[in-house]
């Protein structure tokens, strides 16, 4: 057997392995793209509805604010809501994503019930957060948590793995951890300034409510009506779950304040071209950033609508449907850009208030982005 064409073959092998995969644009710039993890643990006991209420509004500008960073991070959030054991739950763990819009809706769902007898289950929220939530382990990322209550927690539960030992494992996995007490219950601010001094994190005291502050700006109602009509741009197509999640984002802006909205316009917008939902499901989306093409879609994806379409009527409806999406973009990131030099104006004039929630959040993310090798445009 002649082995020159085995060597041959051998070599064309070798080198077409050797060959880098070809990434879209897109997924080159998200394979480079930094990471921050960011987990909320929350007292979600009755003596914290304020809180809560603030939470769901100001998620968006803190992520915003992150979202600012540069170079720009790819960011995941998570969820750990707890109570105590007569409650209706103890904890309510929500694993770390980037899809934002499922965190809000999350973080809506939480109804602040329960608690009375001051102590809470503290020790295993925060163990749980640390231990089984899927943190990177690459050491460029910034890991945070924020533990937000106003309550110490019990250590009187045998089987609790207690707090000091938590911030021993979040120490091994290079996670900070941030403490925000809500209002001035005895014996809550040593426990919380214990445990932000264990994991190189900060402490902060912040009123009862989250003291969240509204701001309003002439462009709200203009960048609401844009959203509106941005949502009829989207085109469902992937799998059922993916549809669904693009399909959800009516009722999410349903439920934001204008300036909440308006924060996550201009979140989405960091992000990537097109982007009126987190997450997969939109093909207009997936047009913009080059993932698919009009041409030789899997119209399988499809609605059944667009699928009983003949392929011209289908293409042409699709491309109408980006041009739509990209003029719509383009005005409301003109309009997001100066509704945030608005918002940046009157940050800094009320960046030495105390007491705040997001405030408090700004300054020490900031800081603690900043030691990671972060910059921040004060215009932001």
């Amino acid at each position: 057997m002649n082995p020159r064409p085995l060597f041959l073959f051998a070599a064309l092998l070798g080198a077409a392995c050797a060959l880098p995969l070809r990434l879209s644009a897109h997924e080159q710039t998200l394979r480079e793209r930094p990471r921050m993890e960011v987990v909320f643990v929350l007292d979600t006991t009755g003596s914290m509805s304020g809180m809560i209420a603030g939470a769901k509004q100001k998620v968006w500008a803190i992520a915003n604010k992150l979202k600012s960073a540069q170079p720009t991070p790819e960011i995941r959030f998570g969820l750990v809501g707890y109570r105590d054991r007569h409650d209706a739950y103890v904890t309510k763990v929500f694993g770390l994503t980037a899809n934002l819009d499922d965190v809000y809706t999350n973080l809506y769902a939480f109804q602040a019930e329960g608690g009375g007898d001051e102590p809470e289950s503290v020790n295993e929220a925060l163990h749980k957060a640390v231990r089984d939530l899927q943190w990177s382990t690459d050491p460029s990322v910034l890991r945070v948590i924020f533990l937000v209550g106003d309550a110490r927690p019990h250590m009187d539960y045998q089987d609790d793995v207690k707090y000091p030992e938590t911030c021993r494992l979040a120490n091994e996995k290079g996670i900070l951890i941030n403490t925000l007490q809500c209002g001035r219950l005895e014996g809550t601010e040593a426990v919380w300034r214990e445990i932000a001094a264990k994991t190189n994190g900060h402490y902060a005291a912040i009123l009862q409510d989250g003291g969240t502050i509204r701001i309003e700006t002439p462009y709200d109602r203009e960048i609401q009506r844009l959203n509106l009509e941005l949502n009829t741009t989207i085109i469902l197509y992937g799998s059922k779950a993916e549809q669904a999640n693009a399909a959800k984002n009516t009722s999410v802006l349903a439920s934001l304040s204008s300036e909440a909205m308006a924060d996550r316009s201009s979140y989405l917008s960091k992000g990537e071209a097109g982007a009126v939902v987190s997450g997969r499901g939109d093909l207009v989306a997936e047009v913009m950033n080059g993932r698919e093409q009009v041409a030789s879609l899997d119209v399988t994806q499809l609605d059944e609508k667009l699928q009983a379409m003949r392929a011209p009527a289908r293409q042409e409806y699709i491309e109408k449907k980006v041009e739509a999406r990209r003029a719509l973009q383009a005005e409301l990131n003109a309009v997001v850009a100066k509704r945030d030099a608005v918002v940046a104006e009157k940050l800094k004039e009320l960046g030495g208030k105390d007491g705040v929630l997001e405030l408090d959040a700004f300054r020490v993310l900031e800081k603690q982005a900043t030691d990671k090798g972060y910059k921040f445009d004060e215009k932001r």
